[in-house]
């Protein structure tokens, strides 16, 4: 998929890590390619977040 096609999209990813650092990166890397890109340390937090 193209980084084009990926921001007309605009699809969301919700990515849960407990590593801030690596975290971080893949949410970078995700952002590159167009998403729009949700985070959370831990399973209650990710609970929040997709709440919201």
């Amino acid at each position: 998929m193209s980084n084009v096609y990926a921001a007309e999209t605009a699809e969301t990813i919700l990515v849960v890590d407990d590593a801030p650092e690596l975290l971080r990166n893949i949410e970078a890397m995700l952002q590159e390619s167009g998403y729009r890109v949700l985070t959370a340390s831990d399973g209650a937090a990710a609970l929040q977040v997709k709440k919201q």
